[in-house]
């Protein structure tokens, strides 16, 4: 649904999950992977690139 109310401000951010806003190079790949609809996004990352599965191991990664 259009928000159309002058009285209404919508915020927020374009990226699915924080991680995607660091920039791809910073952590050594040329871009963040492609993951499923319905899959969790750090997950799929993390099983893409073939880091650990648990999220804060692989951010240490």
């Amino acid at each position: 649904a259009q928000v159309t109310s002058p009285d209404v401000l919508v915020v927020g951010h374009p990226y699915i999950d924080v991680w995607e806003a660091v920039k791809p190079a910073s952590v050594g790949i040329r871009a963040w992977p492609r993951v499923p609809r319905g899959q969790d996004w750090k997950t799929g990352v993390c099983e893409a690139l073939g880091w650990p599965p648990n999220t804060g191991a692989a951010w240490q990664h």
